[in-house]
């Protein structure tokens, strides 16, 4: 009796680390295809965009909110107040797109890359700023050419199924200390 159940315990012990290795050997090859995801959290794009505002020298960095978007492509977009002078304009509020690695094509995996950049503040007379110039409101003319940084304002506005999450409150970012 005691072999029996002695050689049961042996033949279970073999079954589960065999179970393991196949599980193991399934998932580097799963993992060599692409075929498991590589993504990110909210925390860490969160972390990628403090980075990234840190190497355009943003300084006082504060993320405010941190939102994933699966279109157009997979991502988080991060809104943060911080202080930035660029080209002699001060920026105080910012949206930065964090790619999260869900979207990855022919074996890139793009997790942690900026896809966008947004930087608001006002200037002397209290206006508005933006970069990438020239802003959301631009209005282009018949004939003129598109300017490629108006794209980035794509990433701005009000975005279906997220109804507080719209161009003021992002430009209500302005008035937080």
């Amino acid at each position: 009796m005691i072999n029996k159940q002695k050689r049961r315990d042996e033949i279970q012990v073999k079954t589960k680390f065999w179970s393991v290795c196949c599980l193991v050997f399934l998932a580097t090859i799963l993992q060599s295809c692409n075929l498991i995801s590589k993504q990110i959290s909210g925390r860490k794009a969160s972390r990628f965009a403090v980075q990234r505002l840190k190497e355009k020298g943003v300084k006082h960095i504060k993320i405010c909110k941190v939102r994933w978007i699966a279109a157009p492509l997979g991502g988080f977009l991060i809104n943060a107040k911080g202080s930035l002078v660029m080209e002699n304009k001060h920026f105080s509020v910012f949206r930065i797109g964090v790619r999260d690695g869900t979207d990855e094509r022919e074996g890139e995996n793009k997790a942690g890359e900026e896809f966008v950049f947004i930087a608001m503040g006002k200037d002397d007379s209290g206006k508005t700023i933006w970069h990438p110039e020239p802003g959301p409101d631009y209005k282009v003319a018949e004939g003129e050419v598109y300017p490629e940084g108006l794209l980035a304002y794509e990433f701005l506005g009000n975005i279906a199924g997220y109804p507080d999450d719209t161009r003021a409150n992002f430009e209500s970012l302005l008035s937080i200390e």
